[in-house]
């Protein structure tokens, strides 16, 4: 978040991919996110405007690439779009677990809760084991699309919640479902609980899933994570 937010994922990015560029690099691939996509792939504005610091320097990331992609001649640049990272691992060699794998576990006080909640929202989730090794395959290839979305296929919010129960001895038992007209009095309720511009976004548009998303299965390789269980 903040100003280093912009410095590293725009603008150093930004700059290496001129450098690169400049020197006749023939293929440029660069992170993003789909989170600032629309389903059909184009540029989502709401991102660029609702957006966390993340997302937005994410966004303007895109911006510039694109229109380096517009103008430059001798170099092919695509653009990875992972959905929900899950990575990390605890045993040796341990990797720090992604942001959204940390939010899994620190969902598991609540596990109580949860099971009786449901809601309407789809997305995709992705590994970064998977993301990784899209990546090793296409790279080299000639006529790579300019965006490449990764993320196994859509799941919701119940399913989601069946699965993170089931990792941990639990069954869903939906009492309660939540609407999005429902949130504002939830937060008077749960004080606690504070939704940034881009948390409220997306309470109002609950549907973040990419029917274009690919995994490895695509190119005939093994999906480590196919989903959460």
């Amino acid at each position: 978040g903040g100003d280093d937010a912009y410095a590293v994922t725009r603008d150093a990015n930004l700059a290496l991919a001129d450098h690169l560029i400049a020197a006749g690099c023939p293929q440029l691939f660069y992170f993003a996110t789909a989170s600032v996509l629309v389903p059909g792939g184009g540029l989502f504005p709401a991102a660029g405007e609702h957006g966390t610091d993340y997302i937005k320097s994410k966004y303007q990331l895109v911006e510039g690439m694109e229109a380096r992609a517009a103008a430059a001649t001798g170099t092919q640049i695509t653009g990875v779009y992972p959905t929900l990272v899950f990575g990390g691992r605890h045993r040796e060699p341990a990797i720090p677990l992604s942001h959204f794998a940390n939010l899994m576990g620190d969902l598991k006080p609540y596990a109580w809760l949860l099971k009786f909640l449901s809601a309407d929202a789809r997305f995709n989730i992705v590994h970064a084991h998977d993301i990784a090794r899209v990546c090793r395959i296409v790279a080299g290839q000639p006529g790579q699309p300019a965006q490449l979305i990764l993320g196994n296929p859509a799941s919701n919010v119940d399913a989601l919640i069946s699965d993170f129960l089931a990792v941990l001895g639990r069954r869903k038992r939906t009492v309660w479902k939540i609407r999005p007209g429902q949130v504002d009095a939830l937060l008077k309720i749960l004080p606690m609980i504070q939704l940034s511009p881009w948390d409220r976004f997306c309470v109002d548009y609950p549907d973040q899933s990419h029917p274009g998303a690919v995994t490895p299965a695509k190119y005939g390789a093994e999906v480590i994570m196919p989903d959460l269980a």
